[in-house]
């Protein structure tokens, strides 16, 4: 009779380990099932990162080929305001010139 209780209350408890088991080996490859997922999320996500920092390399060479063709077109108005400066300059001084020679052959 307690050979019997003993071998019952083993088999219960066989029972539940395989019970135990099978519940972890199901946990188990659902956990594995996950990683993997998280895995190739993560190479994609890696792809996508990549893809950006090209974009973004991209994006700052067009910033430094439009800053120089900013400072070269700051550089014409520049020059462009100096000439337009000097001639006016040169203008003026044509136009005194002409007067005083005007006032010497009339003089």
């Amino acid at each position: 009779d307690r050979l019997d209780n003993e071998i019952a209350f083993t088999e219960s408890n066989i029972s539940k380990v395989q019970s135990n088991l099978t519940a972890l080996s199901e946990k188990f490859e659902i956990l594995a099932e996950t990683l993997k997922n998280s895995n190739q999320e993560e190479k994609d996500n890696e792809r996508e990162i990549s893809k950006i920092h090209s974009e973004i390399s991209g994006l700052d060479h067009k910033c430094e080929l439009l800053i120089r063709e900013r400072h070269a077109l700051e550089e014409k108005i520049a020059t462009s305001r100096h000439e337009k400066t000097s001639m006016s300059k040169a203008a003026r001084n044509l136009v005194r010139k002409e007067k005083a020679l005007i006032a010497k052959i009339q003089g």
